[in-house]
């Protein structure tokens, strides 16, 4: 619940199973398929987030990573500032 992007994206691959005709049991199926498989996905992800070998490797690449991502938003940035100016 946490995390927005995941309820915009269970919300949306949800909301088009669940109309009028659809009845109420397999509303709470689907809800209930889509929350185990959230729990699932995200448990995983934990399990191997989690594990020392992966946290070392990350840890190693972790600040080029930032700095990629920064490179990137600043020249998102600046391309905002080209195309306003223009």
């Amino acid at each position: 619940l946490a995390n927005p992007k995941a309820l915009v994206f269970f919300g949306a691959v949800l909301t088009p199973f669940l109309h009028d005709e659809v009845s109420v049991a397999w509303s709470v199926a689907l809800v209930a398929g889509m929350l185990a498989v959230a729990l699932a996905w995200f448990a995983g992800l934990a399990m191997v987030a989690s594990h020392r070998a992966v946290n070392e490797r990350v840890g190693r690449l972790l600040p080029w990573v930032d700095l990629v991502a920064s490179a990137l938003f600043v020249a998102v940035g600046v391309a905002f500032v080209i195309a306003a100016l223009v």
